[in-house]
């Protein structure tokens, strides 16, 4: 005899599972587009948004359609208490502010970046999930570069910069996802995959000296470097050959892409290291430590300093993550978001497969050499990274999911 109630509890776990069925895969794969936009978000508008605020939009609409079809949410719980704490104090330096309207707009920055890393969490679960945003990333970082490629107008005047909004943040970004294309061209089962990630790699690297990025330069070095050194680098595959073509074709490609200008800038980086002036940013980073000296627990406020340093001469944002988050939410801030760092980069430690740990510590080089003379603490490519860098938190034991196989093994 077949009970009622169960036949019941069957059909409501039916009716359950039927709008997961649609919801989970367009969550994913407009989370996916999101991750794709984000290094070219600045490329073209929807009217008065951005492509990026478009897919994020659509992916956090459909992310509450899942949670409101019962959906399970993935979310990792000691860096989200942190995340949390960081938002919370964010919020609160609003009642001391130097600028209480830019720390509004600052506190609700803050927030869709967090949402960001909640989404990107969705969707990756699990190690093996990791591959597929990566993937991601590099696409968006080869449209980049041909955007890059078919732009003839200079971001600045004097040295010909080409770039999709600012060109140091355009460089960075770049960076990253040239590990991101790089990792997908090793692990690639196919020559044919090979072949096509190594290309987008050298849109990229082409479309990186393009911009003339100083930072940018010594992330794509530094990160090779950690590349080359691994004992599984790309130069130790059979498919090597395919690398060391393209990587001809750059050299041969220097007369056709860039300007003297671009190159004279990148050869002087080393010098203007040495100097010490990094670009003047050395007055915008006495400022901020003035500003924290005179409040060094709780800062001016989120988002004060353009404001406040305009009133001595600057009126530029602190061009540096540390020195503009201890300006801005002080000691306490910047320990936060340090501990949001740290959390995320543990999860790194801990994963199995070896040239994803590679790659993934090489996106961490890259963005550490952009916010030493950037400010990146509010930019989407920073929360990118650290949800990538903390997904593996979301392991069995804490979704109830069982991480498959690498499929790079």
């Amino acid at each position: 005899m077949i009970r009622t109630d169960a036949l019941s509890d069957g059909n409501d776990l039916k009716l359950r599972a039927a709008p997961l069925a649609i919801l989970q895969p367009a969550l994913r794969y407009s989370v996916l587009t999101l991750v794709a936009v984000i290094p070219i978000e600045n490329a073209a508008y929807l009217g008065p948004f951005s492509l990026s605020r478009v897919a994020a939009a659509a992916a956090f609409l459909f992310f509450i359609l899942m949670v409101c079809a019962g959906g399970q949410i993935l979310w990792e719980p000691r860096l989200s208490v942190f995340m949390l704490l960081f938002l919370a104090w964010v919020g609160l330096s609003y009642f001391w502010s130097f600028s209480q309207p830019e720390t509004l707009v600052y506190l609700f920055t803050m927030t869709q970046l967090a949402i960001l890393v909640l989404l990107i969490w969705q969707i990756v679960p699990n190690e093996g999930s990791l591959r597929s945003v990566l993937g991601a990333l590099a696409l968006g970082g080869g449209t980049g570069g041909v955007l890059s490629l078919l732009n003839s107008v200079s971001a600045q005047n004097g040295v010909p910069r080409y770039a999709i909004g600012d060109p140091n943040d355009f460089g960075i970004a770049l960076a990253v996802c040239l590990v991101a294309s790089t990792h997908m061209a090793q692990t690639s089962r196919k020559i044919d995959g090979t072949v096509l990630w190594s290309a987008t790699a050298l849109l990229e690297f082409i479309a990186i000296l393009r911009t003339a990025s100083r930072a940018a330069a010594v992330a794509v070095v530094v990160a090779a470097l950690v590349l080359l050194l691994s004992h599984r680098s790309a130069l130790m595959t059979r498919r090597s050959g395919a690398s060391v073509l393209l990587a001809a074709l750059t050299v041969a490609s220097f007369d056709r892409f860039f300007g003297g200008g671009s190159l004279t800038r990148l050869a002087s980086t080393v010098p203007s290291i040495a100097a010490g002036d990094f670009n003047d940013r050395t007055r915008y980073w006495r400022l901020a430590i003035g500003y924290w000296d005179s409040s060094p627990y709780q800062g001016i406020g989120g988002g004060a300093f353009k404001a406040r340093s305009s009133v001595d001469g600057g009126g530029k944002v602190a061009h540096s993550v540390v020195f503009g988050l201890l300006a801005e939410v002080g000691l306490i801030g910047l320990v936060l978001f340090g501990v949001i760092l740290l959390l995320s980069l543990v999860s790194v430690a801990r994963l199995r497969e070896h040239r994803l740990q590679v790659s993934l510590y090489a996106m961490a080089l890259c963005w550490f050499c952009g916010a030493l003379t950037l400010t990146m603490e509010t930019r989407k490519l920073t929360w990118l990274i650290i949800a990538l860098w903390s997904a593996y938190k979301l392991r069995a034991v804490d979704t109830g999911l069982r991480p498959p196989e690498d499929e790079t093994r």
